[in-house]
């Protein structure tokens, strides 16, 4: 803010005084336009005479006065009359009611109304009740309304808030008000507390109806400014949180609105008193909390007592939330302290700003009081000091101070920009300068790179070890590409200064850009993307710069290659006698029309560009235009977003172009001794010899930096290598991996979002996965572990560190695999003792009576027993047939104990079998045997289905035994493995899905049986 003279301190006091006066004067004026007037009859001993009172369709009567009230009695509305009962003033507590040390929670009000004389038959009545918790209304022995359950005991009852008006007519010309009254929440203020209305239909609707469309519209003005302001948060190039904190203070302020006084929103909720108390208490609470950050983030405030409020602003809020509904009335009254508290510390600081010579602080000023000044009011209508209807104004001028606060500072900040824009305008042209410099100081250090490489590589070649060689190489690829970007910032600084001079030649186009695609080799490693030379060997020569040609068509291509996935691109050209037009054609993403507009100027990049190796630094394209215009040709594009682009250009064809004989309608060929050259990343149906090494799958749309990892790892581990999510996530699905390196900023698919999906499946323990970022900001790593990667490593790359991370991560890949290969083995060795024991006992009893029996069960306990533990059930893979004879041993075992109770039906196919998880199926029969049928006097059927489809095996397992709730199945899969006692499910459900992506299906219904089925896929 711009400090200017400090304001009159002495004409603020006197200007604010009479701004208070001008505020009362509304607001006395509002009350006296909305009050009963001066003869307004008042109940008297139960009895409300208004035979005498006219009544209108413009004016209601409120029903104060004496009330006749039964206490902790609900009276019959049709016989009464026996029944003693006390007066008591309405509106108002039934405290004042004397009980002796008996609380008061529910009670009957009994009022008579006389209707006025001139009352006919026909006329139509309402009645509005404001905040009665819980009420039943009669109407002459008929219930007219209820709201919430008025109950004699706390069960039973149920509270609800807002406002409610009902419409009646009478029989005769005198109405009897019955209303059942209950408070378990609040004894000491509980009774009927805000007047009720009472009066013509038309009357009632139109009071109610004008409040609520005076508190719509106040809520529409807030709820639009709200949303203009978030919107220009978001759309801002600077975000100013200013306006963030203007839209949360003028949503709360609405949403307070719509919580307090008619209670609109509420009561359209199914909630109780104390959730409306807390509601509301939120939206006060809310609402000062952002006044105070807008005040922070304009006044650049710091200091403890701010932090400090802010910070007991949300534990309130929480406690609010989370503390039960006891302790409302006490966060509420803190909440509210707090707010007075605030306003005066705001007060404080804006008084301050003034003193200083900040004057738009004076808007911020004046809305503190508004606020003030409404707080205080709501106080008072909340203690029942006063009552007023709704009052709409004080929020509307406290919202268009703030409002022209913003105002005024958008103002400054169009004059700040204006001159700001000619002192960026001086800075670009210093910036070219430096930009300049620079380039030509680290060219120097980088030519020296890569001469001492390339001497390395000629001289030493024979005694260079492969790897050595490679990695040399590399390093001579990256310094090119290096030197390339260095290049296009002196060119573009010579372009500027106009220094470039073209050394123009007769050019064979074909040589020449056959020698381009063979620049452009290397940054198409990993892309499945023909290039293609379709130019006539007996194209005519062009008259150019070869230098500057090879410039432009290694940048044509280069960004031909970074925007196209697959397919291919194809460089063809034609002639007209005196021009050649150059075409580069790609099949990739294409370019909209409003990109393409600016697409040539400096510093523009696609806006598809999704990572920093993919956009580069916009000065390519720009270049080039640059340099065909030196060329006396010119440059254009057609594109089709999703078809791919097509760059052409113009050149001059050479002087002597006539005296050769040339077939100009000789169709476009390809260049002799140049095939089509196309470069494809490795599929998954791509098969590696895997080794005992573990395997990292590395991630990332550059492929130089693919091979600068592949480079440091490939010693020690298996690498495969991928340059997009999709390649990734193809790979994941058809072999496992021990680590995921992904790059962060990537085309299409983020590492942060590749990151989500690949935990939809795996755990973080299970497939752990290493983030790299060209950042180390707090906010990028928070971002990362968020997403769910285990570790991140900062660019530039640091090998050793590399290593260490990735070592680290493997070791833990693999003892997780280890633990999770002996859990399956671990489940079988909890045979339950008593299984044992009981199984003895029938080996024993079958000794006296049927040895053969005994001979059979023996035999198949052993196998039973064998198979258990037998070494297999560590292995990932046993075939069909194994576990079925393991199941068949288990069963004969619990038919021998259990007789008839037990019925199977085998439903396999015979000589059907294929691999499957060890110890899959036989969890689920014993689940079925144990928890099922055995769990019915009269035992059950288990039936075992294994059915083949195109795709997998279906395996399934029934039973008709005691089955279980829906609930219950959702808790039992929704575990993990360690959580449950029962392993059998649970363990094998977790099984499946880390293997297959798809774990059991469970359908069951209580007391008609389960069925639990799984999937194994045939590849």
């Amino acid at each position: 803010m711009a400090a200017s003279k400090p304001l009159n301190f002495g004409k603020l006091w006197i200007g604010m005084i009479l701004f208070l006066f001008l505020l009362s004067g509304f607001r006395i004026a509002w009350v006296q336009y909305h009050q009963a007037p001066d003869d307004h009859p008042q109940a008297q001993n139960g009895l409300l005479d208004l035979s005498e009172w006219a009544m209108s369709e413009r004016q209601t009567a409120s029903l104060d006065g004496e009330w006749l009230f039964y206490p902790n009695k609900f009276i019959d509305p049709n016989a009464h009359a026996h029944l003693a009962s006390e007066l008591i003033r309405a509106p108002g507590p039934w405290s004042h009611v004397s009980k002796g040390s008996k609380p008061i929670h529910f009670g009957s009000y009994l009022l008579t109304i006389q209707l006025p004389n001139n009352h006919s038959d026909n006329q139509l009545y309402g009645i509005h009740i404001k905040d009665i918790p819980a009420a039943r209304v009669y109407q002459n022995e008929q219930l007219l309304m209820q709201i919430g359950v008025p109950a004699k005991t706390a069960d039973q009852y149920e509270s609800r808030t807002g406002k409610y008006k009902e419409f009646f007519k009478p029989e005769s010309n005198r109405v009897e008000l019955v209303i059942h009254v209950a408070n378990f929440e609040n004894t000491v203020d509980g009774g009927m507390l805000e007047s009720i209305t009472f009066g013509t239909a038309k009357a009632i609707d139109r009071q109610v109806s004008f409040s609520h469309l005076m508190q719509w519209i106040v809520v529409g003005i807030l709820l639009t400014h709200s949303l203009y302001a978030f919107v220009l948060y978001a759309m801002g190039r600077n975000r100013q949180p200013e306006l963030l904190y203007f839209g949360g203070v003028l949503l709360f302020a609405s949403l307070s609105i719509l919580v307090d006084d008619d209670k609109i929103l509420l009561s359209l909720l199914p909630i109780n008193v104390e959730w409306s108390l807390k509601w509301l208490y939120l939206t006060f609470a809310g609402t000062v909390f952002f006044i105070l950050k807008f005040n922070q983030s304009v006044f650049q405030l710091k200091g403890a007592l701010l932090r400090g409020l802010l910070f007991t602003y949300t534990i309130a809020s929480a406690a609010l939330l989370i503390l039960p509904n006891s302790f409302v009335n006490a966060v509420g009254a803190l909440i509210m302290l707090m707010n007075l508290f605030s306003y005066s510390y705001i007060f404080i600081i804006v008084l301050k700003q003034l003193k200083s010579g900040n004057r738009d602080a004076i808007f911020i000023f004046v809305s503190n009081i508004v606020n003030l000044y409404n707080v205080l009011w709501g106080v008072a209508i909340n203690l029942r000091l006063t009552q007023i209807p709704y009052y709409p104004f004080d929020y509307l001028i406290g919202i268009f101070a703030f409002a022209g606060f913003l105002f005024k500072r958008h103002l400054r900040i169009v004059q700040l920009n204006e001159k700001q824009t000619k002192e960026l305008q001086q800075a670009d042209k210093i910036k070219d300068q430096f930009l300049a410099n620079t380039s030509h100081e680290l060219r120097n250090p980088l030519h020296g790179i890569m001469n001492i490489t390339q001497t390395i590589l000629r001289d030493k070649q024979e005694h260079l070890h492969p790897k050595t060689k490679n990695n040399l190489q590399l390093l001579l690829l990256i310094s090119q590409h290096m030197t390339l970007t260095l290049n296009d910032l002196l060119d573009i600084s010579r372009l500027d200064e106009k220094q470039i001079k073209l050394r123009k030649q007769n050019i064979y186009l074909p040589a020449v850009t056959t020698g381009v695609i063979d620049m452009i080799r290397f940054m198409n490693l990993e892309k499945n993307i023909a290039l293609t030379v379709a130019i006539p060997k007996s194209f005519p020569k062009v008259n150019a710069d070869e230098h500057r040609l090879i410039q432009i068509l290694f940048n044509l291509l280069h960004n031909a290659i970074k925007y196209t996935k697959e397919g291919s691109i194809t460089v063809q050209a034609t002639h007209d006698r005196r021009l050649a037009t150059i075409s580069v054609i790609d099949t990739g993403r294409g370019i909209n029309e409003h990109t393409i507009q600016h697409l040539f100027e400096r510093y523009k990049q696609a806006e598809n560009a999704t990572s920093p190796n993919e956009g580069g630094i916009g000065l390519g394209l720009h270049i080039c235009k640059e340099l065909v215009e030196l060329h006396g040709g010119t440059i254009s594009i057609e594109s089709k977003v999703g078809e791919g682009s097509t760059f052409r250009f113009t050149l001059p064809l050479a002087d002597f172009v006539g005296d050769e004989r040339i077939d100009y309608n000789e169709v476009a060929v390809t260049l002799e001794n140049e095939p089509t050259v196309a470069f494809s990343s490795p599929t998954p149906d791509q098969t590696d010899a895997l080794g005992n090494q573990p395997s990292i799958l590395i991630v990332d749309d550059d492929p130089v930096n693919l091979q600068v990892i592949k480079q440091v790892l490939e010693a020690d581990y298996e690498v495969v290598t991928a340059q997009s999510g999709q390649s990734a996530l193809a790979w994941i699905k058809k072999r496992d991996f021990d680590l995921v390196i992904s790059d962060v900023m990537m085309p299409n698919m983020s590492g942060y979002e590749l990151t989500q999906i690949i935990r939809r499946q795996w755990t973080a323990f299970e497939l752990p996965i290493l983030l790299l970022t060209a950042r180390n900001q707090t906010e990028d790593i928070n971002a990362g572990f968020q997403s769910g990667a285990n570790d991140y490593v900062a660019k530039p790359l640091d090998a050793l560190e590399l290593r260490a991370r990735v070592n680290a991560l493997t070791e833990l890949k693999k003892s997780v695999d280890e633990q999770l290969r002996l859990e399956a083995a671990w489940l079988q060795a909890q045979i339950q003792p008593h299984f044992l024991f009981n199984t003895l006992n029938t080996i024993a009893s079958l000794s006296e009576i049927d040895i053969t029996r005994m001979t059979k069960l023996l035999h198949e306990f052993g196998n039973y027993l064998r198979r258990s533990f037998d070494i297999q059930n560590l292995r990932s893979r046993v075939s069909l047939q194994a576990e079925l004879e393991l199941i068949e041993s288990y069963l004969y075992i619990e038919k021998e104990r259990f007789g008839d109770r037990l019925r199977i039906e085998w439903k396999v196919p015979e000589g059907l079998d294929f691999q499957l998880p060890p110890l899959s199926i036989q969890p689920l029969v014993e689940n079925a045997v144990r928890h099922g049928v055995l769990q019915r006097i009269r035992g059950g059927t288990i039936e075992i289905n294994v059915n083949e489809a195109e795709t997998f095996y279906l395996i399934t397992v029934t039973d008709d035994g005691v089955g279980i709730s829906p609930t219950k199945v959702q808790e039992l899969l929704a575990k993990q493995p360690h959580e449950s006692p029962s392993l059998g499910i649970t363990n094998t459900h977790h099984r499946l899905i880390k293997q297959y992506g798809m774990g059991l299906e469970i359908t069951s219904k209580p007391d008609h049986g389960t069925t639990v089925r799984f999937q194994i896929p045939r590849d």
